[in-house]
């Protein structure tokens, strides 16, 4: 059981480090993101929030209620 949910973890981490790499799209980076999150989570709904720079506010970038 360990072993599975390490490995798929492990698996989540790549394909979300190649997405950030890789990504020629932001919005689609994002959306990958948040699906992986929400795999590994087993979660029904996930998101992202990312600082604006300019203000120091939080702002929702991405988020799925389904997968």
């Amino acid at each position: 059981m360990a072993d599975e949910t390490a490995l798929r973890s492990l698996t989540a981490l790549r394909r979300v480090a190649a997405l950030a790499s890789s990504a020629d799209d932001a919005a689609d980076a994002s959306r990958e993101i948040v699906a992986a999150a929400a795999e590994l989570f087993e979660a029904d709904a996930a998101s992202l929030a990312l600082v604006d720079p300019d203000s120091g506010q939080l702002r929702s970038e991405e988020h799925t209620s389904e997968l």
